[in-house]
């Protein structure tokens, strides 16, 4: 996977800054670059271009990492031809925000207390099907 070196990086922001007319906060470049810095060069190109063609400037605002990250996963929904490279900068940069991977989370909407739940992410649907599978493993015994 070649990942994006910082020149490129603030290379491609730039033409998002001139194409959108918006030119965000150092700070704000500071954590989308910390928090793409392991992307494929490839996989940022393209999702710059879908936001130039795509984003939505009604606030007249800089996007934000989350939109970053959806433009992504649009570019990689787009892409007929896969390379393992997107799915290796996928894994990286999707980890989900509610169970931070793990695939459970205490949901304390239910209970007074928190009750532990399965993540509705990949994550925690693969361990939810494996519990179901062991409970079905058991009762046909």
């Amino acid at each position: 996977m070649s990942i994006i070196s910082e020149m490129v990086f603030y290379e491609l922001i730039r033409k998002l800054e001139f194409a959108l007319d918006i030119k965000p906060k150092n700070e704000q470049l500071e954590i989308l670059h910390e928090r793409f810095k392991n992307s494929s060069e490839r996989i940022i190109e393209k999702a710059i271009d879908y936001l130039i063609d795509n984003y939505s400037n009604k606030y007249n605002k800089f996007p934000q990492v989350s939109e970053f990250i959806e433009a992504i996963r649009e570019v990689g929904k787009e892409s007929p031809d896969q390379t393992n490279e997107d799915l290796e900068g996928r894994k990286v940069l999707f980890t989900c925000q509610i169970c931070r991977g793990i695939g459970r989370f205490i949901d304390e909407k239910k209970s007074p207390g928190g009750v532990e739940v399965f993540c509705q992410c990949e994550k925690g649907q693969k361990l939810y099907d494996n519990r179901q599978a062991y409970f079905e493993a058991r009762r046909i015994k």
